[in-house]
C-alpha cells in the first residue's frame, strides 16, 4: 500500500519533477478554458470574424476593407456591375476562366463597345484591377470613386484607380 506522505511524481522523459502546485494547475485550467472559447467559436463562427472581433478591442486597431475577403465576382456585384463567366481551353487543355464586366446601364447598346483584355500577371488574379478605392456605379452609367480621403476623384485631376471598372463605364468591353 502506498504511503499517503509520498509526493505525487509526473513522469517527463523519465525523469521525475516537481509536484504540481495550486498555481500551475490554475494556470493550466486557464489555458484549457482559453482553448475552449476559442476551439468554440472557431466551430461557431468564421475564422476571420473571430479575428476581428478579438482584435477590434487592441488600442490602434483598424476596421479591415470591406473588399477584404471578397472575390472577383463579389467585387464587381457590389459596385453595381454585372458580369459574365466564361471557359476557354487552350491547345494544351488548360482551362482558363474569362470574367467580362458588364455595365448594366449600357449592355444594349452594343455599338459603343471596343474591347479591352485586362490580363494579369503570374500569381495574381483578375481582381487586381478592380479593388483599389470604394465607388459604385451610378445611375447614368458612369462610376464614381473617391480617394482615401474621401474626395470625389471623377471630375478632378486625378485619374480613377479601380481601371477594369473606369474602361467599363467609359464604354470599354472588359475581360
Amino acid at each position: 500500500m502506498k504511503n499517503p506522505n509520498t509526493p505525487f511524481f509526473i513522469m517527463f522523459d523519465h525523469k521525475p519533477t516537481k509536484i504540481l502546485t495550486a498555481n500551475k494547475i490554475n494556470i493550466l485550467a486557464i489555458w484549457l478554458v482559453i482553448g475552449s472559447i476559442l476551439f468554440y467559436s472557431a466551430s461557431k463562427y468564421p475564422l476571420q470574424e473571430t479575428f476581428k472581433t478579438v482584435y477590434s478591442h487592441i488600442p490602434g486597431w483598424i476596421e479591415p476593407d470591406d473588399d477584404v475577403g471578397r472575390d472577383i465576382f463579389d467585387l464587381i456585384n457590389s459596385r453595381g456591375f454585372e458580369y459574365e463567366s466564361h471557359f476557354v481551353e487552350t491547345v494544351d487543355g488548360y482551362i482558363l476562366q474569362l470574367v467580362r464586366l458588364v455595365n448594366p446601364f449600357t449592355k444594349y447598346n452594343q455599338t459603343r463597345y471596343r474591347p479591352v483584355i485586362l490580363s494579369h500577371g503570374v500569381e495574381c488574379t483578375g481582381s487586381e484591377f478592380l479593388i483599389n478605392n470604394p465607388g459604385y456605379l451610378n445611375s447614368d452609367g458612369t462610376y464614381l470613386e473617391w480617394d482615401e480621403n474621401d474626395n470625389l476623384i471623377n471630375g478632378s485631376e486625378k485619374i480613377t484607380n479601380t481601371l477594369g471598372f473606369t474602361l467599363c463605364s467609359h464604354g470599354y468591353d472588359v475581360w
